[in-house]
């Protein structure tokens, strides 16, 4: 299985637009900010905001490749499918003691 990461990376060479993945660092509130400068911050909330953060841009990237997924998918049946009629067209037409429809011109 694919890692967050890796998915990105292969959605950002497909030319797919991909969120910015979180910053180490979460930005704080101004609340928290003062609490961090007086030495007091609370390390367990910076903790679960920057795993929220991760998991909210997790879930985006999975959904993205989800979708980048079965794109490609449909793409490969439709080709398929396109080379399917043409061969059959090939085969009809290279059947010995074939022959054009008649003209209805009269």
């Amino acid at each position: 299985m694919l890692a967050a990461a890796q998915k990105a990376a292969i959605l950002r060479r497909s030319g797919i637009a991909v969120p910015a993945a979180p910053v180490e660092a979460v930005a704080l509130d101004g609340a928290e900010a003062q609490a961090q400068a007086a030495g007091r911050a609370d390390e367990g909330a910076q903790e679960a905001a920057r795993e929220s953060a991760l998991g909210e841009w997790t879930a985006k990237i999975n959904a993205l490749f989800v979708a980048y997924v079965a794109a490609r998918a449909a793409k490969s049946l439709r080709e398929a499918e396109a080379a399917r009629q043409l061969d059959e067209l090939r085969r009809m037409s290279s059947v010995q003691g074939w022959t054009r429809a008649p003209s209805h011109r009269a």
